[in-house]
């Protein structure tokens, strides 16, 4: 989720996959990231077609502007996932 610039490279071949991904499915996907805006601007953008970002942003308003579409599992996430026990 950060775009740090020790990670760009990793960002940028994970957005390359969902990006083929989702022209795979017929949806039109920049070949790029913009990185030339800031967090607050991009993600109220009406071409914003996906972006990362934790709940703070949303529950501060964020969610207000945008859809959310999924939530990236996490080895926290899952670690607590294994130690849940739904019951009926």
């Amino acid at each position: 989720m950060y775009d740090w610039p020790e990670r760009r490279a990793e960002v940028d071949a994970d957005w390359a996959a969902n990006r083929d991904s989702l022209r795979e499915r017929g949806i039109v996907a920049p070949q790029h990231l913009t990185r030339n805006v800031g967090n607050a601007a991009l993600w109220r953008r009406p071409d914003l077609l996906l972006s990362p970002t934790s709940w703070g942003p949303l529950e501060l308003g964020l969610a207000e502007h945008v859809e959310v579409v999924g939530s990236r599992a996490t080895a926290a996430s899952r670690a607590a996932m294994e130690s849940f026990t739904p019951v009926r």
